[in-house]
């Protein structure tokens, strides 16, 4: 394994947080709210990947600020609150080698942070579950069981993402930078 020089390492986890802040700039298309942020986290793999766990969160707070300050807002709550550091976080979990133990504190940790999002998304920007209409007094929890559901499908394509970039595009990504 090469060790990379520290301001490549840094180099690495600005570009990617400046990806990441610049593909949630979509976000504002209709329609675009949920999916946009799932695919921004992804970007996350890549310094987590080539150049480790600390310049990846640090990749994840300097593209939180960017998405904070220039995202549509829903989506920039989702980002911050669960899909830009999950892939990171995932990948710490998933060390344990547990199936059981892990598929227990990815759901607890999904919930916790569906519950920060709302939180967030209800007190500072005034969009609440009400908004839903006619949908019944259930809906929270319909919505919420349902995004368990695609939750789990996120986290296996996430798993497949990353397989597919460690034996696919991580050769490619270290010839550049050995360069």
């Amino acid at each position: 394994m090469t060790i990379l020089k520290s301001n490549t390492k840094i180099t690495i986890s600005a570009l990617t947080a400046s990806l990441a802040a610049s593909f949630m700039l979509v976000s504002y298309f209709p329609y675009l709210t949920y999916t946009i942020p799932a695919f921004a986290g992804l970007f996350m793999m890549l310094p987590l990947v080539e150049v480790g766990y600390k310049y990846s969160f640090a990749s994840y707070i300097v593209s939180a600020f960017l998405v904070m300050l220039f995202a549509e807002k829903e989506a920039a709550v989702l980002y911050v609150c669960f899909f830009g550091h999950y892939p990171i976080v995932k990948s710490l979990v998933e060390k344990l080698r547990k199936t059981a133990v892990e598929w227990i504190l990815k759901l607890l940790l999904f919930n916790v942070c569906v519950l920060i999002a709302y939180l967030v998304l209800s007190f500072v920007f005034d969009i609440t579950i009400d908004d839903l209409g006619e949908f019944g007094k259930y809906s929270a929890y319909i919505l919420l069981a349902a995004a368990n559901v695609v939750f789990v499908v996120y986290d296996i394509a996430i798993s497949r993402a990353a397989t597919l970039y460690v034996y696919k595009i991580h050769p490619n990504i270290r010839k550049i930078i050995k360069k």
